[in-house]
Formats: structure tokens, C-alpha cells, sequence
């Protein structure tokens, strides 16, 4: 890794990328349309996650509920074991309540935080991954920094840091939205990440058929060199690559100008290159999951 000698070598800067993915909700509209035809913008910074909710026309007046998987392991299921009922929610992460229903969730998903948001408050729970779960069980870890505080807010704003999930920023996690009144545990048709038919779920149990995902980068296997890599300017950028790199350029002669090692954590890569002008070289990029090769003039 040489990412300190580079910075002092070479003099680099380094500045976020940020990434921004809106989901929108399922289009139902049990509740007055809240979140189903609303939508999740999520922001990153590479430190803090910001959630921004739109509501659809109608006022937000129950409780969001945003199951997350953020780990191997979890719930495959909000069921009978799980009654938290300490406080609305708790009781809403729960289904709990005197129309409590069980939330299966689809393959592959299994949640083990959950983040609950009223008009009174926004917060971020763990959920055990096994055992009866009853008053004051689900364990609380912060809060989420509510911007809601009234029910005809048309957008609020949710943030939460990577670490408070056990995350970095080069992690991607996978959600489920749900809507419900978090008194009884009556649940909406409206949703973010799944389809639910035939109207209000109201006390009837939920089989939920997808989820979203989110992730601050591209995976290995999804880098694109084409989009991410250019040179502009007499600096090289490199976007959206989390690895070592071997970088050198040569003249038309086919004599090394220049050879640089250098490390990146995902942030845009600016390296200055000191080339001369009004000349042609080729540069080879190699990193651990591709090979680049281009011509280039410094203008």
C-alpha cells in the first residue's frame, strides 16, 4: 500500500465522490399514497449516509419503517418472536400490536438493523438475529437525525455513518421499506423494494417478493474503464477504484517518462502527471482486476 508515500510524492488530491441513487416506492396507495408513490434519494459522502424522503399526497401521518441487511445472518422473518412493543417503534419494527402481522422477507434478505421514523422521532435498531424478542428488546443504537417534524413535510432528510452499521463506505447493504400505523401494528399496502397486491395488509401476514441495494461503488467485477479513467488537464483521474495501481508512460520512442505506484480507497484519484506538452505518449494502467492501455497529448 502506498497510498502516504504517493501523497507525499506526488503531491495528490484527493476529493469524495459522492454517489446519489433514488428509489422509488411500489406506486400503492392504501395509506393516501404516502410512500408509494414517493421515493428514497441516498446520498454518501464516504463518511455519512443521508437518506432523503419524498412523500406522495398523502400526509405522513404513520410510521416508516426500513428494514436492513447489512451482514451474513439475520431474520428471515418478523414473526411471533419478535414483540417488541416498548414503544410505537419498537412496536412498528415489531408488526406488533393488536393487527401484528408476520413480514416474511424474500431469499437472500435477511435484516439485522431496522430504522423507524414518526413525526416524533427517527432512530437506527439492531435486531437479534435469534431468540424472543419482547419489550425493549430490539436494541437501540442512535439516532438518524430526523428532519420530520410535521406531517404535511413533503421531504425530510435520515443520516446514519457507515460505521454505525458495521459498514465502510466500500460495503453495499440491502432494504426493505414498509408503512404502517405504529399504534397497532396496522400495516399499509405502500413500500419501497416490493411489490404488495391486493390492497392493505392490515393484521394479514406479508410475504415480501424484493428488495433494493445500495452500494457507494462499483464492484470489481463492474469497473469501467471506459467512464472512469481520463486525462484532462495534465492530471490523471481514476474514479470508482478501490485497489493497488501501476501506472507508466512511455513516448513514441517507446523510452519510460515516468512509472507510478499508487493505492486507491474509492475516492476520485487525482494525480498530477508533469508531463510536457504538444507531445503523444501511451499510458498503461494496470490494476487488480483490469488492464488499461491509451494514447494521450498533453495539451
Amino acid at each position: 500500500m502506498m497510498k502516504n508515500y504517493l501523497l507525499i510524492l506526488f503531491s495528490l488530491t484527493a476529493f469524495l465522490s459522492f454517489s446519489q441513487t433514488t428509489y422509488n416506492g411500489n406506486g400503492n396507495t392504501g395509506f393516501g399514497g404516502v410512500i408509494g408513490p414517493g421515493s428514497i434519494t441516498i446520498n454518501d459522502d464516504g463518511t455519512t449516509i443521508t437518506l432523503e424522503v419524498t412523500r406522495g399526497s398523502g400526509e405522513f401521518n404513520d410510521a416508516l419503517v426500513i428494514y436492513l441487511d447489512t451482514s451474513t445472518g439475520g431474520r428471515t422473518s418478523i414473526d411471533a418472536d419478535v414483540n417488541d412493543q416498548g414503544d410505537d417503534l419498537r412496536r412498528a419494527i415489531s408488526s406488533a400490536g393488536d393487527n401484528a402481522s408476520v413480514l416474511s422477507f424474500p431469499a437472500g434478505f435477511e435484516p439485522d438493523y431496522a430504522m423507524a421514523i414518526d413525526t416524533n422521532f427517527g432512530g437506527l435498531w439492531s435486531i437479534p438475529e435469534t431468540g424472543m424478542i419482547g419489550d425493549n428488546g430490539l436494541v437501540y443504537q442512535t439516532s438518524l437525525n430526523s428532519t420530520l417534524t410535521a406531517a404535511s413535510d413533503m421531504t425530510f432528510t435520515l443520516d446514519v455513518d457507515w460505521t454505525e452499521l458495521g459498514l465502510t463506505s466500500i460495503d453495499s447493504f440491502k432494504f426493505i421499506g414498509i408503512y404502517l400505523n405504529a399504534g397497532n401494528g396496522y400495516t399499509s399496502d405502500e413500500a419501497f423494494g416490493s411489490s404488495i397486491a391486493g390492497g392493505n395488509v392490515a393484521g394479514n401476514d406479508l410475504t415480501f417478493t424484493s428488495n433494493f441495494e445500495y452500494s457507494n461503488t462499483l464492484s470489481v467485477s463492474q469497473f469501467d474503464t471506459k467512464n472512469n479513467i481520463k486525462v484532462a488537464n495534465n492530471i490523471l483521474f481514476i474514479n470508482n477504484y478501490i485497489g493497488d495501481l501501476n501506472i507508466s508512460v512511455v513516448d513514441i520512442t517507446g523510452k519510460k517518462i515516468k512509472t507510478l505506484t499508487a493505492y486507491s480507497d474509492s475516492n476520485t484519484l487525482k494525480m498530477p502527471l508533469g508531463l510536457p506538452k504538444n507531445q503523444l505518449y501511451v499510458m498503461h494502467i494496470e490494476g487488480s482486476n483490469f488492464n488499461k492501455t491509451m494514447k494521450i497529448v498533453i495539451r
